[in-house]
């Protein structure tokens, strides 16, 4: 099966020309910081790191190497959206520039909202992109959990170079446009009466995969650069945003080295969190396997030995051990006399 390669560069903008540049309000040139573990952060709104990722390519233009996804749903990076105090942004955009590695696609971006009260029901509170072997897909979903559009374009990704995608927002229409560089590929207008929609603030954009998301779901490929606005930007500025991300003019908070003699995965191997007590997974969670052992030393060692294993449950009434391939807090439950713990080297 040939490698399929594509680099996305998505825009939530207003298509009516600005004069000037206009300013970024967050950089993340997606660097490691320690090749085996973790990414550096920019500030403390750095964002976490997700798991099971690796050094990618270097990127001739930016001048370092991509992170790797690997199409696991732990594999991922996190990154903190706010803008000051705002609730919400109407005319606004994000850049992320990545190469796919896989026929098979994935989620590239998923942006998403945090959970509060809703002030109000014109609020986007998800945007996803996503891509199959034809086509590449975005979903607008609002804070109700109601569709309020969807782009569709039949997309050729074949080839072996970087390739910038823009998705751009206009409020006062409102429209939402997906483009190659400064091709359009398609336009929706989002659905509704009322006021027209606006980006709900703060929120958390995963690169690699969805929030919540399964391993069918990740995205296998590399990502180098990602940028937000909260303002208007022309199509034709694409490259611009990403030029954000070059090395030579990153943040001087933003270290451009690796940082050296950090703890490796192979160091962390064997060791276990203890994640929860008097918890449980839900029934929704489907264990890998269920053995009956003495200890809970023995279940670690079940676990250690399943490659898919990322956390296990020890009850010390009954002795039961279960192995899950995923450990997300969403599904547990109080159970007394047992524990979740969860692997240290997962997230290399």
């Amino acid at each position: 099966m040939a490698i399929l390669h594509f680099c996305l560069s998505f825009f939530f903008t207003s298509w009516v020309f600005a004069p000037g540049y206009a300013q970024p309000i967050m950089t993340w040139p997606l660097a490691f910081a320690d090749p085996a573990y973790d990414i550096i952060k920019q500030t403390a709104e750095g964002g976490k790191v997700g798991c099971r990722k690796e050094i990618g390519d270097l990127n001739q233009h930016l001048g370092y190497q991509a992170i790797k996804f690997v199409g696991d749903r732990r594999s991922y990076v996190d990154l903190r959206v706010v803008s000051g105090s705002a609730g919400t942004l109407g005319d606004f955009a994000f850049v992320l520039t990545v190469k796919a590695c896989s026929t098979i696609g994935g989620t590239v971006f998923n942006y998403q909202q945090d959970t509060g009260p809703i002030v109000s029901r014109r609020v986007i509170r998800d945007i996803v992109l996503w891509c199959n072997t034809t086509h590449v897909i975005v979903d607008v979903i609002s804070v109700t959990g109601d569709s309020l559009g969807q782009i569709v374009s039949e997309q050729d990704m074949g080839g072996n170079e970087w390739v910038n995608l823009a998705l751009a927002y206009d409020e006062s229409n409102p429209e939402l446009k997906l483009m190659k560089s400064q091709s359009d590929l398609g336009l929706v207008r989002l659905s509704g009466i009322g006021t027209n929609p606006r980006l709900g603030l703060p929120g958390t954009l995963r690169i690699g995969g969805r929030l919540n998301g399964t391993s069918s779901q990740a995205f296998a490929g590399q990502a180098i650069c990602c940028v937000m606005y909260d303002s208007k930007i022309a199509n034709g500025d694409v490259m611009n945003a990403v030029d954000e991300c070059y090395s030579g003019i990153w943040p001087s908070s933003y270290p451009a080295t690796p940082v050296s003699e950090s703890t490796s995965c192979e160091q962390l191997k064997g060791y276990f969190v203890l994640e929860s007590r008097d918890m449980a997974m839900g029934v929704a969670m489907v264990p890998l396997a269920t053995p009956t052992v003495m200890s809970r030393a023995m279940c670690a060692d079940k676990c250690l030995r399943l490659e898919q294993c990322a956390t296990f449950t020890f009850s010390t009434l009954d002795k039961i051990c279960k192995l899950y391939d995923d450990g997300n807090s969403e599904s547990r439950v109080s159970i007394l006399d047992t524990n979740v713990y969860t692997r240290r080297d997962i997230c290399c």
